[in-house]
């Protein structure tokens, strides 16, 4: 449940991004600058994820909108769409908590209809010009103070949503490079 994780990590002072949550085709005025980016908000792996998700106008968000409540049901979540760097890291409690080093998903192609997301295609089929163009960088490749601030970052996550064995945390940066918590995965 994106919407409820997002309440939660907001409420332990955690950065996420604001986020729209819409339960039926009623779309009201986006709230915020565009673009924005559009998702379920009940599913996992970048489940209904792909460049048609961001959206510039009034009209995109209510289509895309109608396409994810026709597709997987409420809740649909529209956030503003971070143009940064994307990030993810790794939390294992083995018995004790430790964060691994980040890794950054790159965004290699960019062109007509071409967003720099991480699509379900580029997680999961192979053969796909999203997946061959979103290469992972273990570990990333970032300045030790980045580093620390995701790392504690997603210590903070994983224990605010009592997260046990192992997690992981997505991380997408703002145009000033201020990392927001995009999910938490509790595989």
């Amino acid at each position: 449940n994106k919407p409820r994780t997002k309440a939660l990590l907001r409420g332990s002072g955690l950065p996420v991004t604001d986020c729209l949550v819409i339960q039926d085709p009623r779309v009201p005025a986006c709230p915020f600058d565009w673009p924005v980016i559009v998702k379920p908000g009940g599913q996992d792996a970048s489940i209904g994820v792909d460049h048609g998700s961001v959206v510039s106008s009034q009209e995109g968000l209510v289509r895309r909108v109608s396409l994810m409540l026709e597709q997987y049901g409420a809740p649909v979540l529209v956030e503003p769409y971070l143009s940064g760097r994307e990030f993810s890291v790794v939390v294992v409690e083995c018995p004790e908590v430790s964060v691994m080093p980040a890794s950054e998903i790159r965004f290699d192609e960019r062109g007509q209809g071409k967003w720099p997301i991480f699509t379900y295609d580029a997680k999961w089929h192979v053969e796909s010009s999203d997946f061959n163009s979103t290469p992972v960088d273990y570990p990333a490749i970032i300045q030790p103070e980045l580093q620390d601030r995701l790392a504690d970052l997603a210590r903070r996550a994983y224990g605010a949503l009592g997260i046990r064995d192992y997690g992981r945390v997505d991380f997408r940066c703002d145009s000033s490079g201020n990392p927001h918590i995009l999910e938490v995965n509790p595989n």
